[in-house]
């Protein structure tokens, strides 16, 4: 008994289950969507405002697979209402169009045109949110690729070569005076059991070609003993990348 539905007439009628199937295939795909970009999304987000295009790369191996999700919900919602608007257009426009008696209650015109302006922004135009939303995906994907990270590394060396070589310039102390005469090198500032004792996860990221792990009893961390020393920004010329991969556990 579909009275008290809300839906309209047509969809009341036991017979037009394809109609509701798909309404209902829609909204849960909303959910699902609202879930996941909610409560999910965000977390890759908090690592890419911490560590750029180089964090999404090194959680690539978590990332993808929850694109690949996304997409399928994406596609999934888009889907259900496309079929959810055939049969719109199929038991009210075309009906009504052809002279067949439409059961009541029917939408005005107002709810109507509101009606297709929304799914024209949601599905079936252009540029049409869903189609959006996919190429966004797509170049979140490309982003972060684990064959990005050596072209990565070289831009964020080349950054602190050049950092190095404007921070030490006559030009730049004359300006400072003393103030950054004296700078501590930069491996100095976290090492690997700093970054553990924060990591309330205990979740550690191994090399990107390489497996996820997760201990729960203690955190993998290397056995060599070996630890980012001194040099500074002297170092970041050649073996830059060693004191940004040392807090990841590699």
């Amino acid at each position: 008994n579909f009275k008290a539905s809300g839906l309209a007439g047509a969809f009341r009628d036991p017979a037009c289950n394809a109609g509701r199937k798909s309404y209902l295939g829609a909204a849960e795909a909303v959910f699902d969507l609202i879930y996941l970009l909610g409560d999910v999304l965000v977390q890759f987000h908090r690592l890419s405002d911490g560590l750029g295009d180089y964090g999404m790369i090194r959680v690539a191996p978590w990332l993808h697979p929850f694109l690949e999700a996304l997409v399928d919900k994406v596609q999934r919602l888009r889907e259900s209402l496309s079929c959810l608007n055939e049969t719109v257009d199929s038991e009210l426009v075309l009906a009504k169009a052809r002279g067949h008696k439409v059961k009541k209650p029917t939408p005005t015109q107002t709810m109507s045109a509101r009606a297709h302006a929304a799914i024209d922004r949601a599905v079936t135009g252009a540029d049409c949110h869903a189609a959006l939303l996919l190429q966004v995906f797509e170049e979140l994907r490309l982003r972060s690729a684990p064959e990005r990270l050596p072209h990565v590394m070289e831009g964020l060396g080349d950054a602190c070569t050049q950092l190095q070589s404007v921070l030490a310039s006559p030009q730049f102390l004359a300006r400072v005076g003393d103030a950054c005469r004296e700078l501590p090198p930069l491996s100095s500032m976290t090492t690997v059991n700093q970054i553990e004792d924060i990591r309330p996860s205990r979740v550690v990221i191994e090399e990107v070609d390489g497996d996820m792990s997760e201990d729960e009893g203690s955190p993998k961390t290397s056995t060599s003993g070996d630890t980012p020393s001194g040099g500074g920004l002297r170092r970041l010329g050649s073996n830059w990348a060693d004191s940004l991969d040392a807090p990841f556990g590699a």
